[in-house]
């Protein structure tokens, strides 16, 4: 024991050296660059050494003092806390394996929610349809306080999702804090295998096609594409294009989903710390026929870089509420370890050169140019179906189809 005690020692010293060099810089210790930086009588530099000596020798639990591969993961993880950015975490080996497969691939065990992190609780994006937190009612902008008990106040989103999933067939109860209403209250749910179908269509009405995507995964831009054709095919001449309760995702989707809609020209650019831009075009020549977007305060992300391309480039009109406004995008990195390192590396513009970041006071977004708000469901009522002119609830969609009608181009 007292080897594996004076082995975390010694990888602290190893950064006056040159074989701590060598260890940084080849990634086998990647955390202890920043401490490197700092001069070796800093106070920093000092607490570290001393927190460390003390959690070796007066922790209660000795195993747990003398983890040298736990204390090590815990530091990196901590690196990564400090910048104080939601969208930036370090994941170990297993949760990276979980996080390339569900969020990614969007197959996973759970209950169908999009979460990030708002003053330092953990909200929901928005449901995905047709999963048990839908079923169950959780809506856009809940804020989950616990998981079976167990607070998520100030928790990561990897850490809380990792609450949240569990094996198939297993309850999970959700406590959640909603706007406008005077205590929490609780939603216990089964978990069940989510496959994620991120693309719905149909014609609405002779002319008016409605195509509706939950999210960008891997297979959405030819999901998209195919269904485009498709209600060609059914003589689509105005399309009603759902963007609403859509979180996000893949950078690249999103950019060919927006040239299946947009003419030649830029869809957004992305800019990075050292002013570096890279500049993501659609090569044309886009839909060709009038588009009305639906979005609401949950499009986010990859949803609102499409939105801001048939806004900005007058590809469209965008009906609904203002959008969520994450205008930042993350990179993945492969570590040593097999873990991995989900980084905030740049920021996103629209083609106008706009950044829809939100900002603290909660501004920020995409302003649709029909702002319309659907009606709130009562205490116990369903949800809006989005995808149904029918609901009485779905007043922006009805909207969308008066415009849509108004624009139905003649047939040649």
């Amino acid at each position: 024991m007292r080897r594996k005690a004076l082995l975390i020692t010694v990888v602290v010293l190893l950064l006056l050296s040159n074989l701590g060099t060598y260890m940084i810089s080849t990634g086998r210790l990647p955390w202890l660059h920043a401490l490197g930086q700092l001069p070796q009588g800093s106070r920093e530099y000092q607490t570290f050494l001393q927190v460390l000596g003390r959690i070796q020798q007066d922790f209660v639990d000795e195993a747990k003092a003398q983890d040298a591969d736990t204390l090590l993961r815990g530091a990196t993880a901590g690196l990564v806390q400090a910048l104080e950015d939601p969208y930036s975490e370090y994941m170990d080996p297993d949760e990276f394996q979980r996080f390339l497969t569900g969020s990614v691939s969007g197959n996973y065990t759970g209950v169908g929610i999009e979460i990030t992190s708002e003053g330092g609780f953990v909200t929901v994006i928005a449901p995905i349809k047709d999963t048990p937190a839908y079923r169950s009612g959780i809506l856009p902008m809940d804020k989950i306080l616990a998981v079976d008990g167990t607070s998520v106040v100030g928790w990561t989103v990897q850490e809380a999702a990792e609450l949240i999933r569990g094996p198939s067939a297993t309850p999970v109860t959700l406590t959640i804090r909603r706007e406008g209403l005077a205590q929490p209250f609780d939603v216990s749910m089964v978990r069940e295998q989510i496959r994620l179908q991120t693309v719905e269509f149909k014609m609405l009405e002779p002319g008016i096609g409605y195509l509706h995507l939950t999210a960008f995964r891997e297979d959405t831009a030819s999901g998209a594409r195919a269904a485009l054709e498709r209600l060609r095919e059914s003589g689509m001449r105005v399309l009603i294009f759902d963007l609403r309760n859509n979180p996000g995702g893949l950078l690249d989707q999103s950019v060919e989903v927006a040239g299946l809609l947009v003419a030649e020209g830029v869809v957004v650019t992305t800019k990075y710390r050292d002013g570096r831009e890279q500049v993501h075009r659609a090569p044309g020549p886009g839909l060709g026929l009038p588009i009305i977007a639906l979005v609401n305060g949950s499009s986010a992300s990859a949803a609102e870089i499409v939105a801001g391309a048939v806004q900005d480039r007058g590809a469209g009109i965008l009906v609904g509420t203002r959008t969520f406004g994450k205008a930042l995008v993350q990179n993945l990195f492969d570590l040593p370890d097999g873990g991995g390192l989900k980084l905030t590396t740049a920021r996103y513009l629209t083609p106008n050169g706009r950044d829809i970041n939100r900002n603290e006071d909660g501004t920020g977004g995409i302003v649709p140019d029909v702002a319309v708000e659907n009606l709130t469901p009562e205490p116990g009522q369903l949800r809006v179906r989005l995808d149904d002119p029918g609901d009485p609830l779905n007043v922006q969609l009805r909207r969308a189809i008066e415009l849509a009608r108004d624009r139905l181009a003649p047939v040649p």
